[in-house]
């Protein structure tokens, strides 16, 4: 299957989209004001911009009656750890849909980072680089 992933421009900077979807965690580490530990779950992420992005998983945070901020761990080109703010839910059966707006703490890097996995993905695409070649 051909890689559909691209970056478009939504009046903000680059949103890319991953297809196929990227594995990633996604752990709750503050639940309506008061902290929590909690052990990371599975997501997949469907897309991605500096600011914020779109993941689905099997796990309900209950919004709107919950206020939920979560840590993302993905690995792009290196491991990165993000956290954020859940602002919307969609139930998808069997899971549901996230739209998480991200810390302002590491835009910049953050927007390096999406565009060197998209540069690195278009190699791939192309067949000008191994598919491991960041692992």
């Amino acid at each position: 299957m051909e890689d559909a992933s691209e970056l478009t421009r939504r009046g903000e900077p680059y949103r890319y989209s991953f297809v196929p979807e990227l594995p990633c965690l996604i752990r709750l580490r503050e639940a309506n004001g008061f902290a929590v530990r909690s052990k990371p779950g599975q997501a997949l992420l469907i897309d991605m911009s500096p600011q914020g992005c779109k993941l689905e998983s099997a796990l309900n945070f209950r919004l709107p009656d919950n206020e939920c901020k979560v840590i993302l761990s993905v690995r792009l080109t290196r491991e990165l750890e993000l956290r954020g703010t859940m602002i919307w839910q969609e139930e998808r059966t069997p899971a549901f849909a996230y739209g998480i707006q991200l810390e302002e703490t590491h835009r910049d890097e953050l927007e390096e980072e999406i565009r060197a996995y998209a540069e690195w993905k278009q190699l791939v695409n192309e067949g000008i680089v191994p598919a491991d070649a960041w692992t």
